[in-house]
């Protein structure tokens, strides 16, 4: 699978969970190359709090380490990859209440393997994702400022 085709599938995984919110695939290059994918609340640079992607309320990001000479362009993605977790959480209510949030961590292991086995793990962790997201605004769990938003995504 090429770079391309890769990231069409990851982003439309993404988009059957979170259909308005954003999933940046790209390829970084700086001291080697990696294969970066970065999910947010936010569909745009406009919907982050006070336009800062930091500010996002999640925090979802993967890193697969590709060859220096990997060309995007013309090279199919190696079959022996490891995808590792960047950031795996969202923000949550404070458990403290000095604190303006804490944030909730899902589950994630490197993985090894393939283009299409990452696009399968990717693909269940949105689910789960979705699920904990879904669950935890019921519960009233999600941290006021981000209630409004996180109710229009998963709508």
């Amino acid at each position: 699978m090429k770079f391309a085709e890769f990231k069409d599938r990851v982003q439309e995984e993404y988009r059957k969970i979170l259909p308005n919110s954003m999933c940046q695939v790209y390829i970084y290059k700086c001291l080697g190359k990696s294969l970066d994918i970065v999910c947010r609340m936010a569909g745009n640079e406009k919907e982050f709090p006070h336009g800062i992607a930091g500010n996002d309320m999640l925090n979802v990001s993967f890193s697969i380490n590709l060859p220096d000479n990997f060309n995007e362009d013309r090279d199919e993605l190696p079959d022996a990859l490891v995808m590792e977790v960047g950031g795996k959480f969202y923000r949550i209510k404070p458990e403290n209440s000095l604190s303006y949030c804490s944030s909730k961590s899902l589950p994630y292991r490197k993985t090894k393997g393939n283009a299409d086995k990452f696009v399968k793990t990717i693909k269940r962790y949105f689910a789960i994702l979705r699920s904990n997201l879904e669950d935890d605004l019921k519960s009233g769990n999600i941290h006021k400022d981000n209630i409004k938003l996180l109710e229009e995504k998963l709508s």
